[in-house]
């Protein structure tokens, strides 16, 4: 009994302890100064992830600590605060926005300090250990030092204020829609904290006339020159989750001055609750470390039509009155926000059809630096960015001209990185971010023109995309490490102070990042849709962590997929697919826009297929908005105007990676391919990364989870894409070869090639349209000026193929040969014959080299299983026909259920399934578990055939 009654007492005192240490080890405390929003912020993060570790978790300010100890204690101060007691040394030089992670033991108490060069720094450390919770736990944190590489990480947001006072082309569906979201304070609050965890710091807002909206006019010239109320075009409201409604989806849904005007809110939103608006925002977005910036272009007045008092101003560059009326609006928006960071303009087009630089600066003087003049001499404390872009303009003007803006040399302050007054701004990659990694617009001249200590924010252009989810790392760290090859002699991949490119905005002009409107599992109805930044969330962050530190690895944005969807995903492996599948397939978008270069925005959208260019037919100019095959073949040709109808690759002036693009016309015609990837490369590399997107799709479920269903669809979407660019470029290149010389021997060959790539090319279109249309609905997108709608394009993707005359295989002629009867010699006319050149076998071959064979393959009725880990291993496949003697053409059919059947003729050996670069073949792509049915048929000359020889083959892992 006493044994007994020791050992229970034990055992209880074991469990006892146990239990403790169970308890102390699920508890922890966050310690940060609540009265710093930024850090208040961060500490909500941490806990929720902490929470979602099963800790308990509890917070004490600074003051407090002594009465709140833990195992577990996580610190979030600056360096700025006084030390407490334990806190590590001097962690180093953190710069503006830097931090440092320090693990240090208190007897058993293990604690974790972030310590942030300011509040923005100990903001993104709390968010950086935040994810590292998520991702590998709290006792996996380790040690780090995190330097703000880049100074601005920003987005170029285009915001319509007013269906009367506009962004730069508002005939959008976002943009209509999203007037009511920008004078939503909540939509706001999300975007910012958005913004914040994907530390981007710096919000440009872009306006044609923003101040009819956001200023009051309360005395003087223009006494209540300003808006009355918020509107919007009328009959937006009704439109419900259906992609069929005609009261937006009409066939032309233009959005225009003069149409009916509706207010957006049932109350008018006064000046008064405008301007207050704008101040929550502003002061909002300084809590979460960014700063707030409003970019106009010039002489743009359509805002003041729907004033109280028109001011009757004209766009004259010599119009005394309007230039007075910019400069007095100018100093009135400075002195209202008290918060904005910064303004900028423009000298671009519209400047009253001048072209003179020194007459654009002097108008920008006279109104905007004279306005800007104006409001510092009130207020001589206050620092205040100006942001020049060099569109259409010379940096030694602005320069020479500005030269008396208050604070334009003052010298660059090394601690904070503070920049001088002036800065500038430029397109990069005109406007296709995702085409060229290196890009060569910018000049080094031009870049070594602006003054030292002058910095130049790049504005990136994304008119590529506005829907599907985009996720290649690889090209977001090399796109931005190729702004140091060319902002300075230092081109290390480090914090230069002596670099002039400080980094960017990045943002799209034909369409704006407002709430969803065209997900189907979002009623446009509703005023609490999705956010497109939280949509994008991924891309987003890759952007902007990897601009904040560019050594973040590829396993913290898998990690980051496997913590967004911790039940779906279950696990790295799959976390790692979903990587794999979302780098891949956006592969697609750069591969095409530097084949098809159309630099502007409205020239081309490779989402939709879309350009405003057109194609030459009979020396006239075509524009059907759709990219049609004869517009790739006619890329860069010339039409009576001296503009091209159609727009050739990136030339070398342009794109500085290596290997160039070449176009189809010129690889057809024999230009030299040297250093150059021809179309086929091309094509073969868009099948080639749409394939290994697919397949890292395997075994991946979205359960009931909408948003990782779309994700999964935008990839299966974004595949079927490049697959379909793909077949249409090898339809481009033996089309052209057939036009080129329709008299050759291989002319028929050719051009039943084309039809072959065509009918393809259609079948994956369908596919895509598949995809877009179980996610999302149509929508107009503005700068293109179309009506975008994915399964209504078919009609144009099948005119592709359609217009092309004749079928695959077929003709009559002259026979030469042992015919049915007893005839010799030349037999002319429609014949039965027996051809002694059957097709003996076919074999299924490796496609990098087609000699050699995977497997041989059994005729007839049976399903032939392959392996694709087995047999196959992974390699790409093709199959070869082997005839008894040499037959003029080799007709291959591939059918399978629910897809349509192609056809495809070879002229000649090695009788490739898909064509071939001599023993290189064009990949077969396949997809595990489907039954295919592939037929092989000799012809002679005449068009008279050889039985078929006919496989049944499914692919199986």
């Amino acid at each position: 009994m006493n044994i007994c009654k020791h050992l229970k007492v034990a055992f209880l005192t074991l469990f006892v302890l146990w239990s403790g240490l169970a308890n102390a080890q699920s508890s922890a405390v966050v310690i940060y100064d609540s009265n710093q929003p930024a850090l208040t912020f961060a500490a909500g993060d941490l806990q929720a992830a902490l929470r979602s570790k099963s800790f308990s978790v509890s917070t004490a300010t600074l003051a407090d600590l002594s009465r709140h100890v833990g195992p577990n204690q996580i610190f979030l101060t600056t360096r700025g605060t006084a030390a407490i007691a334990g806190q590590p040394p001097d962690v180093g030089d953190l710069k503006k926005e830097g931090f440092a992670i320090r693990r240090t033991q208190k007897g058993n108490d293990l604690q974790t300090w972030v310590i942030g060069n300011d509040a923005s720094g100990a903001m993104y450390g709390g968010l950086q250990v935040a994810d590292s919770v998520r991702f590998e736990g709290l006792a996996n944190v380790r040690d780090s030092t995190h330097i703000a590489d880049m100074a601005v990480r920003g987005i170029k947001f285009n915001v319509p204020l007013d269906a009367r006072a506009t962004s730069y082309a508002d005939d959008s569906t976002a943009a209509q829609f999203g007037i009511k979201d920008v004078w939503d304070m909540a939509f706001w609050t999300r975007f910012l904290d958005a913004m914040a965890r994907s530390r981007m710091n710096n919000l440009s807002l872009w306006s044609e006339n923003p101040f009819p909206a956001m200023v009051k006019y309360d005395s003087g010239e223009f006494f209540e020159a300003h808006l009355d109320d918020i509107k919007r075009h009328k009959g937006l409201t009704t439109v419900v989750n259906d992609r069929s409604n005609p009261n937006l989806y009409a066939a032309e849904p233009e959005f225009e001055l003069g149409k009916p005007l509706e207010s957006v809110f049932p109350t008018p939103m006064t000046v008064d609750l405008r301007i207050d608006h704008w101040k929550k925002v502003m002061a909002y977005a300084k809590q979460r470390g960014i700063a707030v910036s409003i970019i106009t272009w010039n002489i743009h007045i359509d805002g003041t039509r729907g004033a109280i008092k028109n001011p009757g101003l004209t766009r004259s560059v010599s119009d005394a009155k309007t230039k007075r009326y910019f400069r007095e609006s100018v100093r009135r928006l400075i002195q209202t926000y008290d918060d904005l960071a910064a303004i900028g303009v423009t000298a671009g087009e519209h400047m009253d059809g001048t072209s003179d630089d020194a007459v654009k600066e002097q108008w920008l003087w006279d109104t905007y630096g004279e306005g800007y003049r104006d409001a510092i001499n009130l207020n001589p404390a206050r620092r205040l960015g100006f942001i020049h872009r060099g569109h259409e303009t010379s940096i030694p003007t602005i320069t020479n001209i500005f030269k008396n803006l208050p604070g334009i040399n003052r010298d660059i302050d090394t601690q904070n990185q503070e920049e001088s007054t002036l800065s500038f701004t430029n397109k990069y990659s005109q406007a296709h971010m995702h085409a060229s990694k290196n890009p060569l617009f910018l000049s080094g001249s031009w870049v070594n023109s602006i003054p030292k200590g002058k910095k130049l924010t790049l504005e990136v252009r994304n008119d590529d995309f506005f829907n599907m989810r985009w996720g290649d790392i690889d090209f977001a760290r090399d796109y931005l490490k190729n702004f140091r090859d060319q902002a300075s002699d230092k081109p290390e991949w480090k914090v230069d102070p002596d670099r002039k490119i400080n980094g960017f905005y990045m943002g799209p002009d034909g369409f704006m990042w407002g709430r969803e409107v065209v997900s189907q599992n979002t009623p446009l109805t509703s005023d609490n849709r999705d956010l497109y930044i939280e949509k994008m969330w991924y891309n987003f962050k890759i952007w902007g962590h990897l601009a904040f530190d560019p050594s973040t690895t590829d396993q913290r944005f898998i990690s980051a997929l496997g913590a967004k969807y911790p039940s779906e995903l279950n696990g790295p492996a799959n976390s790692q697919k979903l990587f794999t599948a979302l780098s891949k397939a956006s592969k697609v978008y750069p591969l095409i826009t530097r084949l098809y270069w159309g630099s502007l925005d409205y020239m081309w959208y490779p989402e939709a297929s879309l350009s405003k260019s057109g194609y030459i037919k009979d020396g006239v100019g075509h524009n059907d908005g759709y990219l049609s095959v004869q517009s790739l073949i006619d890329a860069g040709r010339f039409n009576g105007s001296g503009k091209p109808s159609s727009y050739p690759p990136m030339q070398a002036d342009q794109d500085g990676d290596l290997l160039s693009v070449m176009s189809v016309r010129d690889f057809v015609d024999g230009i030299a391919t040297t250093n150059r990837l021809t179309p086929l490369d091309v094509a073969n590399q868009l099948d080639a990364n749409a394939q290994a997107a697919l397949d890292a799709l395997s075994g991946l479920s979205a359960g009931a989870n909408n948003d990782l269903k779309e994700t999964l669809a935008d990839v299966t979407g974004m595949a079927a894409l490049g697959k379909y660019y793909a077949a249409k470029i090898r339809g481009a290149v033996d089309l052209y070869r057939y036009q080129k010389n329709t008299g050759a021997a291989d002319a028929l060959t050719h051009r039943a090639n084309a039809k072959f790539h065509l009918t393809h090319a259609a079948t994956q279109w369908a596919s895509y349209a598949s995809a877009w249309k179980s996610t999302y609905r149509p929508q107009r997108a503005s700068r293109i000026d179309k009506y975008v709608d994915i399964e209504a394009l078919q009609t144009a993707v099948n005119a592709d193929y359609n217009t092309i005359p004749g079928s695959a295989g077929t003709g009559t002629g002259t026979v030469t040969g042992t015919v049915t009867g007893t005839v010799t010699g030349t037999v002319t006319g429609t014949v039965t014959a027996t051809i002694t050149h059957a097709v003996t076998s076919l074999e299924l071959v490796d496609a990098g080299n087609g000699n050699s064979v995977i497997q041989a393959l059994s005729p007839g009725n049976t399903v032939v299983e392959i392996s694709l880990s087995g047999a196959v291993q992974g390699k790409p496949v093709s199959i070869r026909a082997q005839p008894d003697s040499g037959p003029k053409s080799v007709k291959f059919e591939i059918s399978s259920p629910g897809d349509p059947t192609i056809y495809r003729t070879e002229g000649g050996a090695p009788w490739a399934l898909l064509g071939n670069s001599g023993m290189s073949f064009t990949p077969w792509s396949v997809v595990k578990g489907k039954i295919y049915t592939v037929s092989a048929t000799g012809f002679s000359s005449s068009g008279a055939s050889s039985p078929s020889k006919l496989v049944q083959i499914k692919f199986i892992d």
